[in-house]
């Protein structure tokens, strides 16, 4: 009673709309959800939105949109914010803003510069704002210098630790290099894998780390060129002694076998012994821990140091005179 003829197709047509408009609402309160702005405007147009399309009665869904028109028209208008900002560049810049301040987080204490820092407080403004278009226009690219900063202050980090792990690469490869090629490369693996997690290094602070995991690496494999080196020394003065052996169980025998045959041994002549060929040894290191040499944690006089000089020297010595070289340590 007194609706219009045309008004069952015209609800028809809202009913679609609003069903439309749910849906982006819906999708836009998915992604305020995920961090993106308008969080706080959109609960209203929502729920109007949602009780509009609850109206079964024709005549009371015209009524209704005729009695919430100022807030149906300020849903139009929060629309058409949503759509620009959306489908427009404005969510890029917010992306890029967000995305820039997730990779300077872990290094954010290294920008100290008041004009960086500016721009970092301005970017956190924009993308913590509830409602961001006012701010965000020409914020393209504001976060360029600070990520150029951080990425310069990363690349000299990285340089810092390189010239240290090249130093120990250097040094371990000497250290090694009786052991031959292939076994220097197998024994300075672990600190040549320490080269490839300082590369792939995101932050200043995953890059600094790695000086502790250079020193850590280049301190076990010190350690395993020397048990090598050691090993073979070892193996080595086996194998003369059993070559001995062998050597002087053939002179008994064939002493043996002559006195049992009658044979006299013939003279020696008297010619000079060939000079024997010589023999490559490996020498075994010794590694001596200078601050273990004492029991005190200071020397105070001329008494304690005398006693450490001589305490050392008798290590050296001892060491040398076997045979061994020494690694101070």
């Amino acid at each position: 009673k007194g609706v219009p003829a045309e008004a069952p197709a015209l609800v028809t047509a809202y009913r679609a709309q609003f069903a439309e408009d749910q849906r982006e609402l819906d999708g836009y309160l998915s992604k305020a959800e995920q961090g993106y702005p308008f969080s706080q405007a959109l609960g209203e147009p929502h729920a109007l939105i949602t009780e509009l399309l609850g109206i079964q009665s024709t005549a009371a869904l015209i009524g209704a949109i005729k009695t919430r028109r100022d807030d149906l028209e300020d849903y139009l208008d929060l629309r058409e914010k949503l759509r620009n900002f959306y489908k427009g560049t404005q969510v890029k810049i917010f992306d890029e803003l967000r995305q820039g301040l997730r990779e300077l987080d872990a290094d954010l204490s290294r920008v100290n510069r008041t004009d960086l820092l500016e721009r970092l407080q301005k970017a956190r403004q924009v993308t913590q704002s509830p409602d961001p278009v006012k701010d965000i226009a020409g914020m393209a690219g504001h976060l360029k210098p600070v990520l150029a900063y951080v990425e310069d202050l990363l690349k000299e980090a990285k340089a810092r630790v390189r010239e240290v792990l090249e130093s120990e690469v250097k040094r371990l490869q000497a250290i090694a290099l009786e052991l031959g090629p292939e076994e220097t490369s197998k024994l300075t693996q672990p600190i040549l894998d320490v080269r490839g997690r300082l590369d792939s290094a995101k932050t200043i602070d995953a890059a600094e780390s790695t000086q502790l995991a250079v020193q850590q690496a280049a301190h076990k494999v010190e350690q395993d060129i020397i048990r090598a080196i050691n090993a073979r020394a070892e193996a080595e003065k086996r194998r003369q002694e059993e070559s001995r052996r062998k050597e002087e169980e053939r002179k008994r025998k064939e002493q043996e076998g002559n006195k049992a045959t009658g044979k006299e041994e013939p003279e020696p002549e008297p010619h000079p012994e060939p000079e024997p060929e010589p023999v490559i040894v490996t020498r075994p290191i010794r590694t001596i821990e200078v601050k273990k040499v004492s029991s005190k944690t200071y020397l105070e006089t001329q008494g304690d140091i005398q006693e450490f000089l001589t305490t050392l020297k008798q290590q050296l010595e001892q060491a040398v005179q076997s045979g061994e070289r020494v690694r101070l340590e």
